[in-house]
């Protein structure tokens, strides 16, 4: 449940794309390693088959209870990332749980109609459990603020957790995922906001100071050290296996990130490449801008050198916003080796600014001759508003994919190339005109400014 409430649910759904990746590829690789070490240690027998998808199975699960931890830790949309994709491996095991059982009951694989069965009662799960988060919750919510009910709500989240819970039990699911989801729509705007943050640090103190320490002490109880010393070579492979799958499969996609860089006295404006569950590289800005809205040069220095990191076997030059506006830093991380840059930013919209950033992207490509993958913030932070328009250029300067304004998703990009990569080119959406980019814009500043305040709406007049 503590999850849940670490995590909102606009942070789930933000983190979807990125905590699928993370989640199949965090269970693929463990998945096969696991069956593989099955079928190649374990005694033929008939049960063979069911003995090795349960290592597969074993091996591939994710400990929630372990990625909570993470969340409240590194509270960030890596946090987010790493909670949500165990919810989903969780959903997946389901799927691996049921084939399971139809090796051990039948000795083979369970028909069509049995998994159909099964993903329609995790489809109806997350029906009943959305529409009684999304109105429900509120409604009882708004009654109890009404009433000026008294240390009720902690008891009321208990009974909605242990009713989720209860219904993802009936639709032959882990209780746990019911409590997550309980958690989940129980946000700011349910209750008081003094009442919440209550009841979040009871159930943290809870959480961590009992209910945590029990979870692992029961695996304990469980744990035969006998094993040790009886199949050694197999436990030590089995154990290798179980860590290095799980490190090597969530960590195939690669994330880069921005943030502060503190060094001693020193602080940089910084972006990590985040892969294999460690940080590859780190760049530091070299241009700080201080005109307009930007003060940067108050609080950061200045980097000095590239940063080309390899991702997926490509070295790729790694810049921040204001260092692609100027010739240096591109042409630094082309002459380090770098076959394509990313330009990660956070870049306010101002009427026609789009244009102007086509431009000197497409200048900075012609000059290196290589590809730039341009990056840029969606939402709405105070009085800036950053459109996104994230886009593609290839080496002559030519726009081969561009992001709708104002709109948070994720848009794979295919490159390939011997000599040079090439951005393959993909159907955009049409640029919107000035009045409707103006609108869309203010749409997201407005909506932005209410949600990340936790404002339950808003008078007009």
């Amino acid at each position: 449940m503590l999850a849940g409430i670490e995590l909102h649910p606009r942070d789930l759904a933000q983190a979807t794309g990125r905590a699928l990746a993370v989640a199949t590829g965090g269970m693929a690789l463990p998945l096969g390693l696991g069956f593989g070490l099955g079928w190649l240690f374990l005694p033929d027998s008939p049960l063979k088959l069911g003995q090795s998808l349960f290592l597969a199975t074993a091996l591939a699960i994710t400990a929630v209870p372990v990625s909570v931890k993470v969340l409240m830790d590194l509270d960030t949309k890596l946090g987010q990332t790493i909670v949500s994709a165990a919810v989903f491996d969780d959903v997946l095991s389901l799927m691996l749980l049921a084939l399971l059982t139809a090796v051990i009951k039948t000795g083979g694989l369970p028909d069509a109609a049995t998994v159909g069965l099964l993903a329609g009662k995790v489809l109806l799960f997350f029906l009943i459990a959305g529409a009684i988060g999304a109105y429900l919750f509120p409604w009882v919510g708004q009654r109890l603020r009404a009433a000026h009910v008294q240390e009720f709500e902690f008891s009321a989240l208990l009974i909605a957790a242990l009713a989720y819970s209860l219904l993802a039990e009936a639709l032959g699911m882990h209780f746990i995922l019911g409590a997550f989801l309980a958690g989940l729509f129980f946000v700011h705007r349910t209750i008081e906001p003094a009442v919440y943050d209550s009841i979040r640090s009871s159930l943290t103190s809870w959480t961590m100071g009992f209910f945590a320490p029990l979870f692992f002490a029961s695996i304990g109880l469980h744990l035969n050290l006998a094993a040790a010393t009886e199949i050694p070579l197999f436990l030590t492979v089995l154990v290798l296996s179980a860590f290095f799958g799980k490190l090597l499969g969530a960590g195939l996609p690669a994330l880069a990130m921005g943030f502060p860089l503190r060094e001693g006295p020193r602080l940089y404006n910084a972006a990590a490449v985040i892969a294999e569950g460690a940080m590859q590289a780190c760049y530091r800005k070299q241009l700080l801008p201080n005109y307009g809205v930007f003060d940067e040069k108050r609080y950061f220095l200045p980097g000095g050198t590239p940063c080309v990191v390899p991702i997926a076997g490509l070295p790729f030059g790694i810049t921040i916003c204001e260092d692609i506006w100027e010739q240096a830093p591109a042409q630094q991380a082309a002459a380090a080796g770098a076959r394509a840059l990313i330009n990660l930013n956070a870049s306010p919209f101002h009427a026609g600014k789009g244009d102007e950033r086509e431009q000197v992207l497409q200048q900075r490509a012609r000059e290196t001759g290589l590809p730039i993958l341009y990056i840029n913030l969606v939402g709405g932070q105070d009085e800036l508003v950053f459109d996104g328009g994230s886009c593609v250029v290839d080496g002559s300067g030519r726009v081969t994919q561009h992001a709708p304004a104002c709109v948070e998703d994720l848009y794979p990009v295919d490159l390939s190339g011997t000599a040079a990569l090439v951005p393959r080119e993909v159907a955009s959406a049409p640029p919107l005109d000035h009045a409707a980019m103006i609108y869309q814009v203010l749409v997201t500043g407005v909506r932005d400014y209410i949600q990340k305040n936790g404002f339950a709406g808003a008078v007009l007049g």
